[in-house]
């Protein structure tokens, strides 16, 4: 097991919100995170990979669940599974590379392929009907035209806690009350309860700030020199929540940051910020830009040398060139 870096340190303590976290080295414990890849990746996966990579060198075994049968259940993946599968290759890929090295990488649909996963599931069902699951979720996740399919997802979600035997589980802010749900769920079946971690996420500067995308697209792990260039100069120099977030989560964890002749830890990065004008925001820019520019490069080497991970992507979409 890796010692903890300073770097990685911070951008977990940044991310993390909630009391419950392991503050001591943990040895044959797993911790799951669901995602659903679908979309080429972008900056806003950085907090979740720093987290990851937290975890991964305190000695846990870190399992990453692609929710494909979510997809399908709310009819969004619009691919075969063939091609989604080297989406999922893809997404590894970029997880691996960006440092954790020995994670596991799990289709949800084998998962429900097993007979045990649907027997686990109707023992939870049978304890809470769906009408029940689904009043107890929060308003912004009912839909009333699938309420029963927003109920089921919670309770696979329960069922893949215990399936999965995830020691502790990874996941947002925003899905707080899902997951207490869940482990109430389990508290009535008497099945172990894992930990919750909740991660903050990151301002939609990418998505809601930058207007010159078509697609209004986050930062990409593909952007070239140029693209990259145009969209962090659309920064604005008040926005120092989302200049500290790209540098704890894309820059620091990689790296060691001089700045000026001097090491640029989180703190003095707050005391410049502090103390922001035009000419110390335009050198802070050319920075980011040059530590980002380093890393998509070399991410982006491994993409020339198998051009099928990256060959459902139109990356001139994703890079928004020539759009205004």
């Amino acid at each position: 097991m890796n010692t903890l870096s300073q770097e990685l340190m911070a951008a977990f303590k940044y991310n993390v919100r909630l009391e419950e976290v392991p503050d001591r080295d943990f040895q044959d414990l797993t911790m799951t995170y669901g995602l659903t890849p679908m979309l080429p990746m972008h900056l806003g996966f950085d907090p979740v990979i720093a987290t990851l990579r937290f975890f991964e060198q305190k000695g846990f075994k870190i399992k990453l669940i692609f929710g494909d049968t979510y997809l399908k259940m709310e009819n969004k993946l619009q691919m075969n599974e063939e091609e989604y599968r080297n989406v999922c290759d893809y997404y590894k890929y970029i997880f691996r590379a960006s440092g954790l090295k020995n994670a596991e990488f799990v289709l949800h649909s084998e998962a429900t392929a097993n007979s045990t996963y649907w027997f686990l599931l109707a023992n939870l069902a049978n304890d809470m009907s769906l009408r029940n699951v689904y009043q107890s979720l929060p308003a912004e996740y009912r839909d009333k035209a699938i309420p029963l399919a927003k109920s089921l997802h919670t309770l696979m979600q329960t069922a893949d806690v215990e399936y999965f035997k995830a020691s502790y589980v990874l996941g947002s802010l925003t899905q707080e009350r899902i997951y207490f749900v869940s482990r109430d769920l389990l508290r009535k079946n008497k099945l172990p309860v894992p930990g919750v971690i909740l991660i903050s996420e990151i301002n939609d500067l990418f998505g809601n700030t930058l207007k010159e995308s078509s697609s209004k697209s986050r930062l990409s792990f593909h952007e070239n020199a140029d693209s990259l260039r145009r969209k962090l100069e659309q920064l604005d120099p008040k926005d120092t929540a989302t200049i500290t977030s790209i540098f704890l989560n894309s820059i620091l964890p990689y790296g060691k940051v001089k700045f000026k002749d001097r090491y640029l830890t989180p703190e003095r990065l707050d005391e410049l910020l502090r103390k922001l004008d035009d000419r110390l925001f335009e050198e802070m820019i050319e920075l980011i830009y040059n530590k980002l520019l380093k890393r998509l490069n070399k991410l982006n080497q491994g993409f020339k040398k198998n051009p099928k991970l990256i060959e459902w992507i139109d990356l001139d979409r994703v890079r928004a060139i020539g759009t205004k």
